[in-house]
């Protein structure tokens, strides 16, 4: 009877064992869910409009709040963060005491502290020498990965671009996640860049053959794979047409928002310089095999804290920032000018058509260059990407215009001049070599070029105020105008004289401001 007993006590104890599990013993469902944090075209470590608009320290605050929901979490950025940046062009104190510019480490500083875990390369980063690319490699502590993207050797071999004395960046990544009741998820991550911007340090395998190959090994091995690009909207849609089995792709690139279906893959960018972030929610069933993806837009704006231990490094640079710009005469707060309505600066507005901005530019440029006939712009100069409202400070003049530069005054015959107003006026619309104009004006219906309303003729010579940067012929399509093509004549380079504002292009617009109206609309 008491070995009945026993037995039935046991039986009852096992039974109760197997109902009743704690929270360390939960049943695997099968299922998981995981988050991603997106950003792209981040050139501001610090918050803008005032302070309430973006900025790294909001990104690093997202990302905490969404761990404290799902440790499952990572952040990306998709490409464009270490050029161009207003802080990225000044010079500070390195760790052997010398001066070297910036070129991106401040942001390399703030992205570090504030968690980012995987990036993948946009055109802008190759902006920098390979020299400094190479620091801001080694100093970053996520994760790259390099898809198309190769490093050229000076003696034409190529090698995946990696930290120094390192493996080679991947061309593709396998994430692996784990949630609390031990359901397992193995994501993989394609990426590619855009194949423009090209330095003699870089080779671009092809965007689409490169992206089909990471997806067929990457299917392989893993539940889902996604995208991680750096495209164009419609090199984006064509990828997608590819990639039917990629439910998700996360780009740059373009710097407002978007979310845009093609079959049944959705590509989201949001706004430039973290005004917005895509909070991706990827739910996961091991027993249907299908991935369901939900994104939602963030604005990052006074609602979002600034996390403090990266709002301090933030604040480590601006404080950079300020002295550098005290030293070349510029006061980032002082207000240039008040404003009755905003001005759009943003690069689909201002590289398509004449707009307030680029006009105001060229004009200060005539007002530099008084002996100039003409002046113009090249709109790919003008990089703040921004609406400006109420006022504009000389903070905004820089971001205006990160690299600055000189103005020349270029004597040129009519039939240059006709060659490079036509090819900024009509091939490179949407591009950074559209051209502003002042005092010079195309009439594309009857390919008639004027020069203060009269008719430019081929043989005469005309005097024109641009940037010096476009005599390097590194501008699109504009790769003739070098002053070795016969029909320059002579470069007038500016003074070092402080009335002369041909020597630097900020200091020409803060000068213009405070002296004229703002134009209207063209």
């Amino acid at each position: 009877m008491k070995t009945k007993s026993l037995l039935f006590c046991l039986l009852i104890v096992g039974i109760l064992s197997n109902c009743s599990l704690t929270k360390d013993q939960t049943v695997d469902n099968g299922k998981i869910e995981i988050q991603i944090l997106q950003v792209n075209d981040v050139y501001e470590i610090a918050p803008l409009a005032s302070g309430t608009e973006g900025g790294m320290a909001s990104v690093a605050q997202l990302r905490k709040e969404l761990l404290q929901k799902n440790e499952n979490t990572v952040t990306v950025l998709a490409g464009d963060f270490l050029n161009p940046s207003v802080i990225g062009t000044l010079k500070y104190k390195n760790d052997q005491g010398k001066m070297e510019r910036i070129r991106g480490k401040q942001m390399i500083d703030a992205m570090n502290v504030a968690g980012v875990d995987i990036v993948t390369f946009g055109n802008h980063e190759f902006d920098l020498k390979y020299a400094d690319l190479q620091k801001r490699l080694d100093e970053s502590q996520f994760e790259w990965i390099a898809g198309n993207v190769k490093h050229q050797l000076e003696n034409g071999s190529k090698q995946g671009f990696s930290r120094t004395n390192a493996s080679p960046f991947p061309k593709h990544l396998i994430k692996e996640f784990k949630d609390k009741d031990g359901t397992t998820f193995k994501l993989g991550i394609l990426s590619v860049c855009i194949t423009v911007n090209q330095p003699k340090y870089v080779h671009f395998d092809d965007v689409i053959e490169t992206a089909k190959a990471s997806y067929e090994t990457l299917k392989a091995q893993t539940d889902a794979v996604i995208a991680l690009t750096h495209l164009s909207i419609d090199e984006d849609k064509v990828l997608a047409t590819h990639l039917p089995g990629v439910p998700l792709i996360m780009g740059g690139h373009e710097h407002h928002h978007m979310k845009v279906p093609v079959g049944e893959t959705i590509i989201t960018k949001a706004d430039a310089n973290a005004k917005s972030a895509y909070i991706h929610q990827l739910r996961f069933d091991h027993k249907t095999k299908k991935l369901f993806v939900k994104s939602t837009l963030k604005d990052l704006d006074e609602s979002v804290a600034l996390e403090p231990t990266t709002n301090a490094v933030v604040e480590k640079w601006v404080a950079i920032a300020d002295a550098s710009f005290k030293a070349k005469g510029i006061n980032p707060n002082a207000v240039v000018k008040e404003l009755t309505e905003p001005i759009d600066a943003t690069e689909v507005v201002i590289r398509y058509k004449p707009t307030i901005i680029s006009t105001l530019v060229a004009k200060a440029m005539s007002a530099a260059a008084p002996d100039a006939d003409a002046s113009l712009l090249n709109c790919g100069s003008i990089r703040i990407d921004d609406v400006l409202h109420d006022q504009i400070t000389e903070y905004d003049i820089v971001r205006l215009l990160p690299y600055s530069g000189e103005t020349y005054e270029v004597e040129m015959t009519g039939a240059l001049l006709k060659k490079v107003v036509k090819t900024g006026r009509v091939t490179n619309v949407g591009l950074g070599g559209y051209l502003a104009l002042d005092r010079i004006s195309y009439n594309s219906a009857t390919d008639e070029t004027k020069v203060q309303g009269i008719l430019v003729e081929d043989n005469k010579t005309y005097k024109i105020a641009l940037p010096s940067f476009l005599m390097t012929g590194g501008e699109q399509n504009l790769g003739f105008l070098t002053k070795d093509n016969p029909g320059v004549k002579n470069i007038v380079k500016p003074t070092d004289a402080k009335t002369d504002y041909r020597r630097d292009l900020q200091l020409a617009l803060i000068n213009y401001l405070k002296n004229n109206p703002v134009p209207k609309q063209p």
